[in-house]
């Protein structure tokens, strides 16, 4: 099957809220609300993958303010059964693209050590941990977690991918 990445429409809403309810626990989801002004905001990057039957397997939602040099990946996830194909590294890509084309250079991501697959793919980009946040993160279950800086490069020639 191949996929697609696309600017996210608010027909699709729906499908990303599923998305986000299979993959985040109920404290760290977001709402409804979040997404559809996420799709409204000129410096927000908001990309899914989508099948070829239309059904979107995946997001990825980023800040791109076009007077800094930095974008910052605020969400991203895909749904099980879509996991392992390749979905995440073609929407990072997607997003680092463009984020390129808006003058990005760099791109920025603050992770739990929790999200092993997301931590994952991060360094699969050729991005790496600039700092560890100590206990920086509550999770559903009301345990903390450390947090990871991740920095990196948007410039696919910049990049060290593994």
């Amino acid at each position: 099957m191949t996929y697609q990445v696309y600017t996210a429409r608010m027909a699709e809403l729906p499908s990303v809220l599923a998305i986000e309810e299979e993959c985040f626990d109920e404290n760290s989801i977001w709402s409804h609300a979040g997404f559809e002004a996420s799709i409204a905001m000129e410096d927000i990057l908001f990309l899914v993958a989508r099948t070829e039957d239309e059904d979107v397997a995946g997001f990825v939602v980023a800040t791109c303010d076009r007077d800094s040099e930095y974008c910052e990946l605020l969400n991203v996830a895909v749904r099980s059964k879509d996991r392992n194909l390749g979905i995440g590294t073609k929407l990072l890509e997607s997003l680092f693209t463009q984020a390129h084309g808006r003058g990005c250079n760099f791109a920025k991501a603050k992770l739990s050590e929790s999200a092993v697959a997301a931590c994952c793919l991060l360094r699969k980009m050729g991005m790496t941990v600039e700092t560890t946040l100590k206990a920086d993160f509550i999770r559903g279950d009301g345990e903390y977690d450390d947090c990871y800086w991740f920095t990196g490069f948007t410039n696919p020639s910049d990049r060290q991918q593994d």
